[in-house]
């Protein structure tokens, strides 16, 4: 048997392998996973879950859910566990749901980090079902300001109507600092509700020119009385010019959902969904600077790289 030590080495370098460079990840992940199941020491143990986060794969995140409790005794191993499992779990991938439930587990730990980073894990993979929003919204009301903050921040991606009070009153306040979090949140649900608001700081911040300067026009841009007419428009307008691009893959555009959380859903012939081709239309956009064209062929160009071989023949029209 090795010494901790050298174990530790190893770990530590082929986490340097896989951190960037993923044509390292096939060959690393087996001694990754055989380390980080069967050594007993903690030091090994917390640096191989950090190498496979870095990992990006989810193979990578099937060994950490099989072999790393999220109820371990050790703090900085749960927390490195925390970070880890939302690396490489995109949508479709077949340890999605099981790491989504982990990281609500773990938004109910006792330490606080694990908490604060559970809930930013489940906003940055999107994690949107009914047990993810119960998760978020108990944690609103959190001890800890960042942890609130970054449930928040996921809650209000979701489109939860209960990020919309708590957005509202934190926005309202006086004399208490605002944070980055808070306006994305703001941003992420583009009620016209909060519009006065968002109004009433941009004139109170008018001869500020700071970090927050871009992310409050873009919050008060998606938030605008105008805004979810003008988004329904556009809406049509990409289903039509995305239609008129891929007619000849047999592939047609659709949407579902209603601003700022409408999805962009390409279609076989079949009506069939694209797995591969799912956006989030309004995830970076506002209605007023949208360019429908310029949207229309990133999306058919994603496709055609992320599918090739899904666009065949069956999906063709036939010529004579």
């Amino acid at each position: 048997m090795r010494e901790p030590e050298d174990q530790l080495q190893e770990v530590v370098h082929l986490g340097g392998l896989v951190n960037g460079h993923p044509e390292n990840v096939t060959g690393a992940l087996p001694r990754l996973a055989e380390l980080v199941s069967t050594s007993t020491e903690l030091d090994v143990v917390v640096a191989a879950t950090i190498a496979l986060g870095h990992a990006w794969d989810p193979r990578a995140t099937r060994a950490l859910l099989d072999h790393v409790p999220i109820d371990h005794p050790d703090t900085e191993l749960r927390l490195e566990l925390t970070r880890a499992l939302p690396c490489g779990v995109d949508h479709g991938t077949p340890v999605r749901e099981e790491a989504i439930a982990a990281l609500i587990a773990l938004t109910r730990d006792t330490e606080d980090d694990v908490r604060d980073w559970a809930c930013f894990g489940l906003g940055t993979i999107e994690a949107d079902s009914p047990e993810t929003r119960e998760a978020l919204a108990a944690r609103l009301l959190d001890r800890h300001p960042t942890t609130r903050r970054e449930a928040l921040a996921a809650l209000a991606a979701t489109g939860d109507p209960r990020a919309l009070p708590a957005v509202a009153e934190r926005l309202a306040l006086e004399g208490q600092p605002l944070f980055e979090r808070e306006l994305e949140a703001a941003a992420s649900l583009g009620s016209p509700e909060l519009y006065p608001l968002l109004a009433e700081l941009a004139e109170e911040w008018a001869a500020d020119e700071d970090d927050f300067t871009e992310l409050l026009a873009f919050a008060l841009a998606r938030c605008h009385p105008e805004a979810p007419a003008r988004a329904d428009q556009l809406e049509g307008q990409l289903i039509a010019v995305f239609t008129a691009l891929a007619t000849d893959l047999g592939i047609h555009g659709t949407t579902s959902g209603l601003y700022p959380h409408t999805l962009f859903i390409p279609r076989l012939n079949d009506g069939s969904a694209v797995p591969e081709g799912i956006w989030r239309i309004w995830t970076y956009e506002e209605p007023a600077t949208f360019k429908v064209d310029d949207a229309a062929e990133s999306y058919l160009s994603t496709l055609k790289m992320s599918f090739p071989l899904r666009i065949g023949k069956e999906s063709r029209p036939q010529h004579a």
